[in-house]
């Protein structure tokens, strides 16, 4: 894998404008700009590249846009890269498109080859370096000769050359996957083949569009990757309205009436018309990415150092207020079917909703999910100001991010699966405290107790044996981590170095070695609060497996 930062100089990009989901009904497009953004690149800056995933994959399975397994399947087609910060711009960037070539390698073809951002890194060369991609193996492949496509893998961190265009999306209209936690209330879906300059600068949805207007138009928020959801506080009155604006262009597409009455959680609505624009993009300065890291263990010796015993008990004492409102469905875990990373932005997948979690969790803004760093950090929450409220408090967990709303504008807010919400209720009155919108709650952080859970690190699909990835889950304690380390072939006389492992997204913790790693692999855990460490020697097994599990024999106190 590997990092880049993109200086675009004066980049001519583009924008297709795009909409969204429906039964068959009319699209179009309204305020077009027409930009200079072609097809084929025209204007080349250098850059790094990497790849990571299996050799003919798509990367890591998805990646931090939410496309899910659809990055695998046409129009993705594989052919996708991670990025960094600067370019990612928190998702917005999503869906855009560039072409890369290689020319400086005896097996590079020197053709260029269009890839699409589906995926984020958030340090390591993808921040440090002017530009880097750490593309699928698919992509980085393609830049080859016929039969060079091993040969130019094996290159390492390779020279390459990058540029802006349009993304073509022929035969494809924007398609519109509905979460499986939407409901009457709150609608959230994932936004697909957005074609030309391929990326959103915002969506907005209208209840009962009609020919005498409808209601207002009103913002959705960005949930996460090319993720948009709105909250909406009181039942949603479909047939629905959307409208998106392109990110550089400002171009809008105009869906009317496309989400029908009668829809449904996890279907998929399409539009019936692909509306195109194009737009010039002077792209200054961008960083492109990388990806990294992560630990398991296998039924080996783990055992805590440097120990420090912080005031964080399992019962709260100091509270603090806040407001909460809760998604998915009334006794569900959220955004526990989402297409991709199911469970939220933490990457636990479907385990939110089995024990220890048992879909007492919680959405949380940027002040207290700090970067992912905060997922697995647990909560007592409690409400005393409603009639429904039994003001016994109830232990929460993060496992998923909310970039906008109130949860951005409050100090403190909690979105919170329908099971928690209910659960600070009385007995029978769970429904009509979910009736009471906008709740004012207060909240304390606590100590996680996953009593009989050990550490457990679920490898990513993408991993292969010069890259590692994996979500740790269940850390007792504090709950989150500060940092991940990794050493190879421990043994007694010491083994390799501890290597840094750089958080990819959520709790998803990554290492791009450079080179083949050499397994057993030990795993060092730092605790964000407690600066408490756990070692676990020789956890990673000679023969691990992408997608297999392994679990610690110990856990955090």
């Amino acid at each position: 894998m590997a990092t880049l930062h993109l200086p675009l100089p004066g980049l001519t990009t583009l924008l297709n404008l795009i909409t969204l989901f429906c039964c068959f009904n009319i699209c179009f497009a309204v305020n077009r700009k027409h930009l200079n953004l072609s097809a084929a690149a025209t204007d080349w800056s250098p850059a790094g590249a990497t790849w990571y995933g299996s050799p003919d994959g798509a990367g890591s399975d998805g990646g931090a846009c939410g496309y899910g397994n659809l990055v695998s399947q046409a129009p993705f087609s594989s052919m996708i890269t991670s990025i960094g910060p600067s370019l990612y711009k928190s998702g917005k960037e999503c869906g855009a498109c560039y072409q890369v070539k290689c020319t400086n390698h005896p097996a590079c073809s020197g053709k260029p080859v269009r890839v699409v951002i589906t995926d984020f890194c958030p340090g390591g060369p993808c921040a440090s370096e002017p530009a880097h991609f750490d593309l699928s193996g698919t992509a980085f492949g393609s830049m080859a000769l016929p039969g060079q496509q091993e040969k130019l893998r094996d290159a390492g961190v390779l020279q390459i050359q990058y540029a802006r265009v349009a993304c073509d999306y022929s035969g494809q209209t924007i398609a519109f996957h509905v979460d499986q936690g939407s409901n009457p209330n709150y609608f959230a879906a994932v936004i697909e083949f957005e074609d030309g300059d391929g990326d959103l600068a915002g969506v907005e949805l209208k209840e009962t569009s009609s020919s005498d207007g409808g209601g207002e138009w009103r913002g959705m928020q960005q949930s996460w990757g090319a993720v948009w959801k709105l909250d909406a506080g009181a039942e949603l009155h479909p047939p629905l309205s959307i409208r998106l604006t392109s990110l550089y262009s400002d171009e809008t597409l105009l869906a009317k009436d496309v989400i029908p009455v009668g829809w449904k959680p996890g279907a998929t609505y399409r539009s019936l018309h692909l509306a195109m624009a194009t737009l010039h993009l002077p792209l200054p300065g961008l960083t492109t990415l990388l990806n990294l890291i992560t630990l398991f263990c296998c039924f080996n010796i783990c055992f805590a150092v440097n120990r420090k015993h912080l005031n964080l008990s399992a019962a709260a004492t100091d509270w603090s207020p806040a407001g909460a409102t809760w998604y998915g469905s009334p006794d569900g875990a959220g955004s526990d079917d989402m297409l991709t990373y199911a469970g939220g932005a933490c990457g636990y997948g479907n385990l939110v909703s089995q024990a220890p979690f048992s879909s007492m969790i919680t959405s949380i803004g940027p002040s207290l999910y700090k970067s992912g760093k905060e997922c697995g950090a647990c909560y007592q929450v409690k409400c005393t100001n409603h009639p429904a409220c039994s003001g016994k408090p109830v232990r929460v967990i993060i496992t998923d991010f909310c970039a906008g709303g109130p949860r951005a504008s409050e100090p403190a807010h909690f979105d919170l699966s329908g099971t928690a919400f209910g659960a600070m209720a009385l007995p029978g009155q769970q429904e009509k405290l979910r009736d009471a919108g906008v709740l004012q709650i207060q909240f304390a952080r606590v100590a996680c107790d996953y009593s009989g859970k050990t550490i457990a690190f679920h490898v990513d699909q993408g991993s292969n044996p010069n890259y590692f990835a994996a979500v740790i889950e269940f850390e007792a304690g504090d709950g989150d981590l500060a940092g991940v380390e990794l050493k190879e072939t421990s043994s007694s006389s010491g083994g390799g170095e501890w290597r840094a492992m750089q958080q990819s997204w959520g709790a998803v913790w990554k290492l791009d070695a450079g080179a083949e790693l050499h397994p057993p692999l030990s795993i060092r855990l730092t605790s964000l609060y407690s600066d408490e460490t756990l070692l676990a020697k020789d956890v990673i097994p000679v023969g691990w497996k992408p997608g297999a599990t392994y679990r610690s024999l110990v856990n955090f106190h």
